[in-house]
């Protein structure tokens, strides 16, 4: 997972085919990342409980990205395993953010992690190119705003 990808953090090389190397090798590369989905997590007992487990106030979204975080700010390192071959299905379980107290949930539990993460977020994932874009999930290049192009 990228953070700041689809506006807070989102995964890389979405419905891309299993076998494919990705931008640079990246869907084939051990490496360290900000976070990882919870849906293919491994973490040793005594790291989990270094870090304090899961936050409570994250009951759905973002609690993977918010314990990785956590894991890292502890010193220790996420890594991606490429060879772990599995299908994810985003929210198959749990359902789409598509009822009023679904959205109000999925909006407090944002507004927690912006707030738990401010300066993590304004400085951007330390694992993704600044050039690249933050709106897709397959590592085009970024187009800066007119502005920017002096």
């Amino acid at each position: 997972m990228i953070l700041g990808l689809s506006n807070i953090a989102g995964h890389l090389f979405v419905k891309e085919p299993g076998n494919i190397s990705g931008y640079m090798g990246r869907a084939c590369t051990m490496q360290n990342l900000s976070a990882v989905t919870a849906a293919c997590m491994m973490a040793s007992a005594e790291i989990f409980r270094k870090v304090g487990g899961f936050e409570e106030k994250l009951q759905v979204a973002l609690n993977d990205v918010d314990f990785c975080m956590k894991v890292q700010e502890a010193g220790e390192m996420v890594v991606f395993q490429p060879e772990a071959e599995l299908y994810h299905y985003e929210s198959k379980s749990r359902g789409l953010e598509d009822t009023p107290e679904k959205k109000a949930r999925y909006d407090r539990e944002v507004a927690y992690f912006r707030g738990r993460w401010k300066e993590v977020l304004e400085k951007g994932d330390p694992y993704y190119n600044v050039n690249l874009s933050r709106t897709t999930w397959n590592c085009t290049f970024r187009i800066p705003p007119a502005a920017e192009r002096k």
